[in-house]
């Protein structure tokens, strides 16, 4: 996977992952002290909007310490019609830094979705009232190659 030089968070970037820094969670509030020097790259290949972060005080020690974790948080993304087309997910490293705002669909690969259009909840207090079991839960049936490899247990 190529990737692009990290840049400065887009609003669309910043807008969502305050979606999810909104909620109370494990890592949280180191998560939010890193959302002003937080900078963003390309994350996936597949045409997807998927970014990773990078941030200046990231090291490979850092990144070497542990597998990436899932936030409690998702969010759904709804399409004009109303009918659920994909999500979005947040994995922290190992010592709380940002890791990666992922994008998964259950069809094409989707574009970082409008904020408007994202439906945010606890994923483990309560289950979504628009899907029978969270998306993210069949990630292996997703076109997101990334996503499959980090499927929840």
């Amino acid at each position: 996977m190529s990737f692009d030089p990290a840049r400065s968070l887009s609003d669309l970037e910043r807008d969502l992952l305050d979606g999810f820094l909104r909620f109370e969670f494990e890592g949280a509030v180191t998560a939010r002290t890193q959302v002003d020097s937080a900078r963003a790259r390309s994350g996936c290949d597949c045409g997807c909007g998927t970014i990773s972060f990078a941030l200046d005080h990231a090291t490979e020690a850092t990144v070497e310490s542990g597998p990436p974790s899932l936030v409690p948080v998702e969010g759904t993304i709804i399409d004009h019609d109303g009918e659920v087309v994909g999500g979005l997910l947040l994995f922290l490293q190992s010592d709380g830094s940002l890791e990666s705002m992922e994008v998964y669909s259950s069809g094409s690969p989707l574009p970082l979705p409008d904020p408007g259009t994202v439906t945010w909840w606890r994923s483990d207090e309560t289950q979504h009232p628009t899907t029978p079991s969270s998306l993210a839960d069949q990630c292996t049936s997703l076109t997101h190659e990334i996503c499959r490899p980090r499927q929840r247990t």
